[in-house]
């Protein structure tokens, strides 16, 4: 956190910059329209086929279950909800977005394991079988590195 709101403060910042331009549309696209609610219902929608497809509870605990779920889901809406942000409003608007993510380590702050991330960008994303950009786009919100 403390490093988001340096770069934030810091009027040299290349964040800053591209934070602020993008800010504006990243608020009116997140307000003002029902991509967020499309792509949580999507998310949800393509975990269950997924879960149901490849048997994911066997061996499982109900709370893993539970949390996997979570974890996959989420990731899912704020992957197609990075993608309409790029629609709306332009690559570096998705790409500031994702980056603000990963420097909170939203992901991993909201208990999605170690596993559950590798699984996202390995099995859950072949099993969606994106076009290749769509693919890019997906793949750049589960890789929780941050880019240098």
């Amino acid at each position: 956190m403390s490093i988001f709101v340096g770069d934030v403060c810091n009027k040299e910042s290349e964040f800053r910059q591209k934070y602020l331009s993008s800010i504006s549309c990243f608020k009116e696209v997140y307000l003002n329209s029902n991509s967020k609610f499309k792509c949580s219902r999507q998310g949800s929608a393509a975990f269950q086929i997924y879960q149901n497809s490849v048997g994911l509870l066997v061996n499982e605990t109900e709370e893993v279950q539970r949390n996997r779920a979570w974890c996959i889901s989420k990731a899912y809406g704020l992957a197609c909800f990075s993608a309409d942000l790029g629609e709306s409003c332009g690559e570096a608007t998705r790409t500031t977005f994702v980056d603000t993510l990963k420097r909170f380590k939203y992901m991993r702050m909201s208990d999605c394991t170690e596993e559950t991330m590798q699984e996202l960008k390995t099995n859950f994303l072949d099993y969606l079988q994106l076009e290749d950009e769509k693919r890019h786009i997906f793949y750049t919100m589960f890789d929780q590195r941050r880019r240098k």
